[in-house]
């Protein structure tokens, strides 16, 4: 089977991109789980249910995400037509995650973020507007891409087995 220079940039790309995700995710769960035993420790009220249950589901859609991602890496680096799919997949479902994330995060963490605060109101709502753009711009990018590219012809082609021309 042939093998395009792009297809092997990006899959390589996808694999190390998944691995640290998956690094950065696991960092987060320790930084999560630290917070939570101390405010238990020192018997503090600790954050809102609603604050734990979103940060406990970034973490593990973020960990699914990032090895849905490394797989689906290796697939493509492997010229597997399964890998283009998963590819695929992750696109879309990493590209609807980002808008339902940015709509949770306004909808609900933004009231109870401010309800925590002692400061000024608009604090809490500038950074739950700001992550909110976060995800809908930054978690969206890489794969909106990466669906525009697998369903480029010359990489249709090179994963269904057929010939590409080289000078295209």
């Amino acid at each position: 089977m042939q093998r395009l220079l792009s297809v092997t940039i990006v899959s390589v790309f996808n694999v190390v991109s998944g691995f640290l995700g998956g690094m950065l995710t696991g960092f987060n769960a320790v930084f999560m789980a630290r917070l939570v035993y101390t405010a238990v420790v020192d018997r503090r009220i600790g954050p809102p249910a609603i604050i734990n249950a979103w940060s406990l589901c970034v973490v593990v859609l973020g960990f699914v995400a990032s090895v849905l991602l490394m797989v689906a890496g290796v697939g493509t680096l492997k010229m597997r037509p399964w890998g283009r799919r998963l590819t695929i997949v992750f696109s879309i479902s990493a590209s609807l995650l980002a808008v339902c994330l940015a709509v949770i995060s306004v909808h609900f963490v933004a009231p109870a973020l401010v309800r925590m605060q002692a400061g000024p109101l608009p604090a809490a709502l500038v950074d739950t507007w700001r992550e909110a753009v976060w995800y809908i711009v930054i978690w969206s990018a890489y794969p909106c891409f990466l669906l525009v590219f697998m369903y480029r012809p010359r990489v249709r082609a090179v994963f269904k087995g057929g010939m590409v021309d080289e000078k295209n």
